[in-house]
């Protein structure tokens, strides 16, 4: 937020607050905050903030060191997609997986039952590197990109997508590809505000009638969106 307040001020070209001001402003006058997620809290900080003085006193310096890896991880982040909107051949590109979208889809129970292929599809390793070198495959020539992800050693952390990268450096024509992991904990990013965006569209379309086909899914998904291109 405070980068979009200095941005705004600079292209008025009005003055604008040091960061430490802004915070406390926004900390201390305004009767709002930021919302804190019920799911996926880190268990590092959870374990830091509900242990007693002594323990705490036990666990400062790992946990200092936590949120300094966390910071440090944010800001490489905006960092790389800032470069990224200067460089036209460079391309910052996060991923993650959602909830299963199974068909048949309704809010009876029994449907859970008639998912004939469920048992067929994976999500592990090497259905990531596909879809990962299916991506690649698709950039333009002289490219650069840069992944970021969470740290799912069964999906993105391992030598199978390690592998897939470099046979696609060798089989393809970018230039570089550099795979950045969030801290543990703290891997939130854009893929899972689609994903709720997509989860509310799900729910808001189970109340008129049930999905049954797979093909039913792309057009839910496109219009869970309403600005911008899905």
């Amino acid at each position: 937020m405070y980068r979009y307040y200095k941005k705004e001020q600079e292209e008025k070209n009005l003055p604008f607050a040091k960061r430490c001001t802004y915070e406390t402003i926004f900390n201390t006058e305004f009767n709002i905050s930021f919302y804190q997620p019920k799911k996926d809290q880190c268990s590092i900080c959870e374990e830091y903030k509900n242990s007693n003085p002594d323990e705490k006193a036990k666990l400062q310096e790992s946990y200092d060191r936590h949120i300094a890896n966390k910071i440090k991880s944010r800001e490489e982040k905006a960092k790389d997609t800032a470069m990224a909107k200067d460089k036209l051949n460079l391309i910052v590109a996060c991923f993650d997986l959602q909830a299963v979208l199974p068909t048949p889809c309704g809010d009876v129970s029994a449907f859970y039952y008639k998912c004939r292929l469920n048992s067929i599809a994976s999500r592990g390793s090497n259905e990531i590197a596909t879809c990962l070198y299916s991506y690649i495959s698709s950039l333009p020539p002289n490219t650069d990109i840069i992944f970021c992800s969470d740290n799912c050693v069964g999906q993105n952390k391992n030598k199978i997508v390690v592998s897939m990268y470099l046979y696609a450096m060798c089989n393809t024509e970018v230039n570089s590809i550099v795979h950045k992991f969030l801290t543990v904990g703290h891997t939130q990013n854009e893929g899972d505000s689609m994903h709720s965006v997509i989860e509310r569209q799900k729910k808001r379309a189970l109340k008129s009638e049930p999905i049954f086909v797979p093909s039913q899914w792309p057009p839910l998904m496109k219009t869970a969106i309403k600005e911008g291109r899905p």
